[in-house]
């Protein structure tokens, strides 16, 4: 017979019912921003995703940058919540939860000490969302955020016995993950198994470990590039994983020595988080002098890492610097279980037991005075905080063209208006959904032949664009704007947008439309 169950320790009972409380809240911070219009890659991950479950292929049929685990992570969240504001609603708050409990379990993985943790997993809540660095909607960066700190965590608590594979295999797929998310942030598994090696008592074994991580991540890749060959689409694959990425990011040498300068290593939009950066370095110093310093330079590393990863691609938009949330309050709630540390007055009493507790607080209220006050704003005002009017005024013409569309018809927009497919509910007439990869790159010779052939096999009803796509004489001359400007009749223009119909088409003819309208 199998003795009694072991008691469930009250402090675990009490983190448990935190991380609980903090998961709600996260829940609850999304709702507010439930309507907000999506930004350009959330919306082009989700019509992908749409397109993926509609039967088309990624990189033959549809065009896209990244690798594909965005999205097939969008396809899969549109089987659980359909193709909509849930699906962004879902992918936010699990993505933020995740993360909260790869923070927490980081924090608490500095001696075992639940206290560093449950500050690191307040500290999160309040700045998951932070506007200043687009991080409320799920943008790549939220799910690698997850895997890297969740692999984190899992390299922190790695104890020196035994060769536990089955971590170091889990701490490999999650490092995996990440890269097929977003390759650039290779150097963090770099650094943190070089960490790992410098700080182990037994080499061999730390080399074997590192061995089985690596090993892990490539096969992961390896599968990736095994089936595009199998499907006899790897050709496609590696023009947009190789050719059209390397000329994307230029020089990556010069691009990391640009990430060096001061307005691309503390960029205006990081300076709501300057407690935390100086909670974390007053740490990581005092942790890198104690004898037992492995995590924090395990730490260190992560830092390193993320900047290298948000430099690499040489663009340096907002939402890059979102890979420092994580770290960053990882870093303060170990700053403060070293702050205790130090306030200790001798091994058997504290000095100053507050001490902690102040600090924390007072970092938490400054947090609070600068993230709180946006949630009394609707979600079309945390849009324009960030993009201005543009993003409102896809969303309203997307859901024009949706009054506007038949279910089965489709449009085109040239331009990165990819919104209007989301907001519309109405499909593309091609995969190349927006125009800048058939007027500038290594690919566009090809892709503009693709485009076009699309366009002609499958006409859209509506084709729509930016006056600013069309307005100057050489732009008037690229082979789509020129098929178009033949094919389709000036409609009316609402705001930036200017809509073209098909004459002879279901919607001229539903519309009584026969008669071609000057363009203004």
């Amino acid at each position: 017979m199998s003795g009694p169950a072991a008691p469930v320790r009250p402090g675990l009972l009490l983190s448990l019912a935190v991380l609980l409380g903090l998961s709600l809240l996260i829940a609850a911070q999304a709702l507010r921003t439930y309507d907000e219009p999506l930004e350009f890659d959330a919306s082009l991950y989700a019509t992908l995703g749409h397109e993926l479950l509609a039967g088309h292929s990624l990189y033959s049929d549809l065009w896209d940058i990244k690798p594909p685990a965005v999205h097939v992570t969008y396809a899969a969240a549109e089987l659980l919540a359909g193709y909509g504001p849930r699906q962004i609603y879902l992918l936010s708050v699990a993505a933020a939860i995740a993360t909260l409990l790869g923070v927490y379990a980081a924090g608490a993985a500095l001696s075992g000490a639940r206290a560093a943790g449950l500050w690191a997993a307040l500290f999160w809540t309040v700045i998951w969302a932070d506007p200043g660095l687009e991080a409320n909607q799920p943008n790549t960066e939220v799910f690698v955020n997850a895997c890297i700190i969740w692999a984190f965590a899992l390299m922190v608590g790695a104890r020196n016995r035994g060769f536990q594979v089955r971590r170091w295999l889990l701490i490999g797929g999650l490092f995996g993950l990440a890269l097929l998310y977003k390759p650039v942030v290779t150097p963090i598994p770099f650094l943190l198994g070089g960490v790992h090696l410098a700080w182990a008592p037994d080499r061999r074994r730390a080399l074997g470990q590192i061995g089985i991580m690596a090993a892990t991540a490539a096969a992961m890749g390896l599968a990736v590039c095994g089936y595009f060959l199998l499907v006899g689409r790897f050709t496609d694959f590696y023009n947009v994983m190789i050719i059209n990425n390397r000329f994307y990011a230029g020089n990556m040498a010069a691009n990391l020595i640009q990430g060096l300068q001061a307005d691309h290593l503390v960029p205006s939009y990081l300076k709501p988080l300057t407690p935390l950066a100086l909670l974390g370095a007053f740490g990581l110093v005092l942790g890198l002098l104690k004898t037992g310093r492995r995590p924090w330079a395990l730490l260190a590393g992560l830092i390193i890492g993320t900047e290298i990863a948000i430099a690499l691609p040489g663009r340096f938009f907002p939402h890059y610097y979102q890979f420092w949330l994580p770290p960053l309050a990882v870093a303060a709630g170990w700053a403060l279980q070293e702050l205790g540390q130090l306030a200790r007055k001798d091994e058997d009493s504290r000095a100053y037991p507050w001490l902690p507790r102040i600090v924390g607080a007072a970092a938490l209220l400054f947090l609070l005075a600068h993230q709180l006050p946006l949630y009394r704003l609707p979600a079309d005002q945390w849009s324009r905080l960030k993009y201005g009017d543009h993003y409102l005024a896809s969303k309203n013409m997307g859901q024009e063209l949706g009054r506007l569309l038949q279910p089965d018809e489709t449009l085109y927009q040239w331009g990165i208006e990819d919104g209007l497919y989301f907001y519309s509910q109405r499909r593309p007439a091609s995969g190349i959904i927006f125009h800048w990869p058939v007027v500038f790159g290594p690919l566009m010779p090809g892709l503009q032949a693709r485009l076009l052939a699309d366009l002609e096999r499958s006409p859209p009803e509506v084709f729509v664009t930016k006056w600013e796509h069309i307005s100057r004489e050489d732009q008037r001359r690229h082979p789509v704007v020129a098929w178009f400007l033949s094919h389709y009749q000036f409609y009316y223009q609402r705001g930036p947008f200017v809509l073209y119909y098909r004459p002879g088409g279901r919607l001229a003819a539903r519309l009584g439309l026969g008669r071609p309208r000057p363009a203004p």
